[in-house]
């Protein structure tokens, strides 16, 4: 029952914040201006979908890229830290 009012009470303190802050004109404006440009970037997506679907697979191609060169440099990381332990541990067999 705490949750339903903590979630009730963040809510209403949220649209309440949301009412005040528009008593600004400048904020009311920004507000106007940025809701007009999220709804002329979804009217464009709505009738052109395939360059939603072309900005997802590049986004996923360039994710995978970065990805795969980090995995690169890790195990090359690994690789040169490898020789390092060999070095190290040779060079203490023939101290002994």
């Amino acid at each position: 029952m705490s949750e339903s009012k903590l979630l009730k009470g963040i809510i209403i303190g949220a649209t309440v914040g949301g009412l005040i802050s528009l008593a600004d004109k400048s904020t009311r404006v920004e507000v106007s201006r940025n809701l007009k440009k999220a709804g002329d970037r979804t009217n464009y997506y709505l009738k052109n979908p395939s360059d939603v679907i072309q900005g997802v697979r590049s986004c996923y191609e360039q994710l995978a890229s970065n990805l795969f060169t980090g995995a690169d440099s890790v195990v090359e990381m690994l690789s040169d830290i490898q020789q390092t332990i060999e070095k190290v541990s040779s060079t203490d067999e023939h101290r002994e």
